[in-house]
């Protein structure tokens, strides 16, 4: 059976003062005795009266109880002596819980008659965890208490650190087209996680580096670096590669197709211009062409339908065509100019170097002309050998046809005897090009 704490202390101060009562009242040889007593021999006990007649076998027994007690109290109730080992100075990760079970539990002996029996308790002192995430240096106390009252302290020294960096994950490689968001919601966020910091108080940034997106619009690849610093400045960083492609073709209106008239012109003034925008290149830096295919002009005067192909490029050489249809039509006769109607005599010639030629002109070509005379005779006049008309009427040929009768004042010659009536046609004809 052991005891421990006050009731041990309280025993051991009662058996220690009962010895010396019993001896010192026994074998004092004074009147009055003074008794120092108790474990640490801090109590005074005074004994008035002590006699020094006692019976002489009560001395006796209380010369041999005196001499046992001075005989085996050294061993039976010396003071006991702890001593304490406390576990080595270490640094642990915030990540770590800060208990025995990870930085070690202090061990105690002692010296105690009692019992070998040793209690070890801590106490912490965190006044100097005052870093980030609870870092710092924590102060640990270890005691030991042994039944015989005896204790011994030592003090452990651990540090609490952060030198993790997150754990960073970045988006996925990314192709896109050159008018499409770059922003972190269309490409994808990098995800950090740390083994201290929450989530929430991680913080993520990213720069670009654009030097490779200098092809055309702005294409090319260019790389976007990722960063984690946790609450302590550990950081963590990874690159997220994306290219960025022009493959779509501008968008082509072409004009309507139209039928014009021969003499009209086949500028774009005239049958329209085509337009032209794109996805990444600026309107006006789209060049916009066209080809005229003319197999088809194969009717008069150059008509027939021409095939206009539009093309439209944009800086990254997309080209998107389109066709129109130019129909040239020739609806419009030819404007002629006649001579002036005149009075010849009988003798002149009527040809039109004498009587005048006529003009003509058309919008789309050539222009092919001739004249015919017609001499209509209901009465012919006979002198000498002539024979002059009555009527004369001059057919043009062209696509009007003119006539142009003669005046009243050519008459028939009367200086010759009247003939039997009967009727001639005399006709002239001739043909030119204007």
């Amino acid at each position: 059976m052991s005891f421990s704490g006050r009731a041990a202390e309280h025993i051991k101060e009662s058996w220690h003062t009962f010895c010396f009562m019993f001896a010192i009242r026994n074998l004092c040889m004074t009147s009055n005795c003074y008794v120092t007593t108790g474990s640490n021999m801090k109590k005074s006990i005074y004994y008035q009266g002590s006699s020094p007649h006692g019976h002489p076998f009560t001395r006796r027994v209380a010369m041999w109880v005196l001499a046992g007690w001075l005989a085996i109290a050294p061993f039976v109730f010396i003071q006991g002596q702890v001593t304490i080992t406390c576990p080595t100075t270490l640094t642990i990760s915030c990540s770590v819980a800060p208990t025995p079970a990870n930085t070690g539990t202090a061990t105690a002996t002692t010296l105690c008659g009692l019992s070998s029996n040793v209690t070890v308790t801590y106490q912490d002192n965190n006044g100097q965890m005052n870093g980030c995430m609870g870092t710092g240096t924590l102060l640990r106390t270890w005691t030991a208490v042994d039944q015989c009252g005896a204790s011994a302290t030592c003090l452990q020294t651990i540090g609490i650190e952060d030198a993790t960096s997150p754990t960073l994950t970045c988006p996925p490689f990314k192709v896109i087209s050159c008018e499409s968001d770059r922003s972190p919601a269309t490409l994808g966020m990098a995800v950090a996680s740390d083994n201290c910091t929450p989530a929430n108080l991680i913080s993520v940034t990213y720069t670009d580096n654009t030097q490779g997106l200098g092809q055309c619009n702005g294409t090319g690849t260019f790389t976007r670096n990722w960063q984690a610093i946790d609450m302590c400045g550990n950081i963590a960083s990874c690159i997220q590669t994306i290219v960025v492609q022009d493959n779509t073709a501008p968008a082509l209106t072409v004009p309507p197709s139209l039928t014009i008239s021969c003499e009209q012109s086949t500028s774009v003034q005239v049958t329209g211009n085509a337009t032209a925008s794109d996805n990444c290149t600026p309107a006006n830096n789209v060049v916009i062409t066209f080809s005229d295919n003319v197999f088809g002009l194969t009717g008069c005067s150059g008509t027939g339908t021409i095939v206009r192909t539009w093309s439209a490029r944009d800086a990254c050489n997309n080209i998107k065509t389109g066709t129109q249809f130019i129909t040239i039509q020739d609806n419009t006769p030819p404007q002629v100019t006649c001579p002036p109607n005149i009075t010849i005599s009988c003798e002149s010639s009527i040809l039109p170097a004498v009587t005048g030629a006529f003009t003509a002109t058309d919008l789309c070509g050539s222009v092919f002309t001739g004249y015919t005379d017609q001499v209509i005779n209901p009465y012919v006049m006979v002198q000498g050998p002539s024979i002059v008309t009555g009527l004369l009427l001059t057919v043009v040929a062209t696509s009007h046809n003119v006539y142009k009768p003669l005046p009243s004042s050519i008459r028939p010659c009367l200086s010759s005897p009247l003939v039997p009536p009967r009727s001639r046609l005399i006709v002239q004809q001739g043909l030119s090009r204007q």
